[in-house]
């Protein structure tokens, strides 16, 4: 704190000297702040009062308050063309390997769309809790012994920590998987036209009070196994492990575990899949989801994806 009041002239040197200081301290917390440079900025100057808020417009905040703070117009414009440009729809892969993006970075690059499926709103809005988060990665296990994670290690970072409009949970998990954002809206269109209260895959089983009262079809066995926007299928003997109750819960979760296990076979991380299997192929990982066995036989079904997107186009 002493050397920050020490570069700014406090105690020491003219008045013209100081104010001097101060305005180039001022100017620099500025533009720091449209470019998101918080690392390069002094501590003294970072703690300016009036940061931009994340919805601000990076430029124009910068040049309003550059001139607020006298910047000279040649530093002015040359600081604000540093400005962190607006980011765009995710229209391509990422390439496979890649590490999803942090909860919050996604968050930061969805534009805002208002709310087509009023119905979800609730869904929309829940946001899992770590204990929650627990239970879906180590609290059940598969027929072959292994938890969520063991299956597949990208599960660790399923969070479905996003709220917001049904298209903007779609352009998250779009932005921190790296997955085309119209191959998400046409998955989801295909699976549930985008409704959280979609059922699907009804089967006739032993005991259906171990599934959820929203799944069960009374007077009958039979129960309906998939659930929400991306039709998370789940069965108590270890389909899909743990994603039972978030996979009707929470609208990101659901879309979020969704993109984990397509970047798993996008990845090439299946070790299990058969003949022809490999990393980086993308539309039979997004078949994979209907089913990953045998390899690459999903034809009907991306038929329907492709025939969802090419509308979007």
């Amino acid at each position: 704190m002493r050397r920050g009041l020490q570069w700014l002239g406090v105690g020491s040197g003219s008045t013209s000297a100081r104010a001097a200081r101060l305005s180039v301290a001022l100017a620099f917390a500025c533009w720091g702040c449209a470019t998101g440079a918080g690392a390069g900025v002094p501590a003294h100057a970072a703690a300016t009062p009036g940061r931009c808020d994340a919805g601000h417009d990076a430029r124009g905040a910068c040049v309003a308050r550059a001139a607020r703070h006298r910047c000279r117009r040649r530093d002015r414009l040359r600081r604000c063309r540093r400005a962190v440009p607006a980011v765009g729809p995710v229209t391509r892969w990422r390439a496979r390997g890649s590490r999803p993006l942090p909860d919050a970075e996604a968050a930061s690059r969805v534009r805002r769309v208002a709310e087509h499926r009023p119905g979800n709103r609730d869904e929309n809005a829940y946001r899992p809790s770590a204990a929650e988060l627990e239970a879906f990665r180590h609290g059940q296990r598969d027929a072959y012994g292994r938890d969520a994670v063991e299956y597949n290690p990208l599960a660790a970072r399923v969070t479905g920590g996003f709220t917001g409009s049904t298209d903007e949970i779609l352009q998250w998990a779009a932005h921190k998987w790296g997955i085309p954002e119209n191959v998400v809206r046409a998955v989801a269109t295909t699976e549930s036209r985008w409704r959280m209260s979609q059922l699907g895959d009804r089967q006739a089983v032993r005991d259906p009070s171990r599934y959820p009262a929203r799944s069960r079809v009374p007077g009958t066995s039979d129960v309906y196994q998939s659930l929400g926007v991306m039709q998370v299928r789940w069965t108590p003997e270890g389909l899909h492990p743990g994603t039972e109750p978030l996979r009707w819960k929470s609208t990101a979760f659901n879309v979020d575990y969704w993109a984990a296990v397509v970047r798993y076979y996008f990845d090439g991380r299946c070790d299990w899949c058969g003949a022809g299997y490999g990393p980086g192929q993308a539309w039979a990982s997004i078949g994979a989801w209907w089913s990953p066995s045998p390899w690459n036989a999903s034809a009907g079904y991306l038929r329907r994806v492709r025939t969802q997107l090419a509308l979007r186009r």
